[in-house]
């Protein structure tokens, strides 16, 4: 299926279209075909369409542009030319971001074929910022590919909207690079995630939860009258998650909310009460055949 994610960040539209069209510190071209949505199909031409209009409605701060990659399955290359996989890129980015001027320029140096899109941040027609809201954000965005992708018939595997089924622990992005990251050996939100599980492992009760986890060198901050639990490492604050994003990333529904996290404290109590009474049964029973 074709996937859609965040490319690489550049402070500028221009630095972002030089990285597509040029290999790195070369000035060999890189992208085998070029278009432009509402603009030149030529990445300095497309940079000053992209400056009129943020221009004509005095937008010239802060983001210029969204860089999105939208790559294609082995089926779909196999089913279809690169030119034609170029020309569904252009429908899929003119449906997905309406009314805004889009440079794409197609990748075929990696596993998969691949579209970068250059989005003009501002659009052309009533001169609003287009904003993508995080993760959620993004989700949206991937619904909305789909949907198009499907009528375009490059999506027979997943239907619109619908999650691939996902077990306790599996990361769920689909951001290539914040997948390789959390995957890596240097992930502190992976190493997070799992000195949470270890504290929660043997707690019975909040404090005891929060008392394992500064053990483990994390704090907890779990407030009665705030609605997300915070967990962040002693030695560095800077490094704090929530941890219903804990869940979330890292397929944990234990950690979804604080409603999770006490019910999973009372199922520990639980078992932890059902050991007692199974111990001391058999304490007794040895004491009984022992007389």
């Amino acid at each position: 299926m074709a996937v859609i994610s965040a490319g690489k960040a550049s402070k500028s539209a221009l630095g972002s279209m030089k990285y597509v069209e040029f290999e790195k510190h070369s000035s060999n071209h890189r992208a085998i075909f070029t278009a432009g949505i509402e603009c030149s199909n030529y990445y300095l031409d497309a940079s000053q369409d992209f400056q009129h209009v943020a221009h004509t409605f005095h937008k010239e701060g802060g983001r210029q542009a969204h860089h999105m990659v939208l790559a294609f399955s082995p089926e779909e290359e196999r089913d279809f030319t690169p030119e034609q996989l170029m020309e569904k890129s252009i429908e899929v980015a003119k449906d997905v971001f309406p009314k805004h001027q889009i440079w794409l320029g197609m990748h075929d140096d990696t596993d998969h074929l691949h579209t970068h899109l250059i989005i003009n941040a501002v659009n052309y027609e009533t001169g609003k910022k287009l904003q993508i809201a995080g993760r959620k954000g993004m989700h949206e965005i991937m619904e909305k590919v789909q949907a198009k992708a499907q009528e375009l018939g490059l999506d027979n595997h997943l239907e619109p909207g619908v999650k691939k089924d996902l077990n306790i622990g599996d990361i769920a992005t689909r951001n290539t690079v914040e997948r390789k990251i959390l995957t890596g050996d240097n992930s502190w939100k992976k190493d997070m995630a799992l000195t949470v599980l270890n504290a929660l492992d043997t707690a019975t009760n909040p404090d005891e939860f929060i008392a394992n986890c500064n053990d483990k060198g994390l704090g907890c901050s779990w407030e009665e009258n705030r609605k997300h639990i915070v967990f962040y490492d002693l030695n560095d604050p800077h490094r704090k998650a929530r941890a219903s994003n804990l869940a979330k990333t890292f397929t944990l529904p234990d950690l979804a909310s604080k409603e999770s996290l006490v019910l999973r404290l009372d199922n520990n109590w639980q078992e932890q009460q059902t050991q007692n009474q199974t111990l001391h049964k058999k304490e007794k029973e040895m004491t009984y055949y022992g007389r």
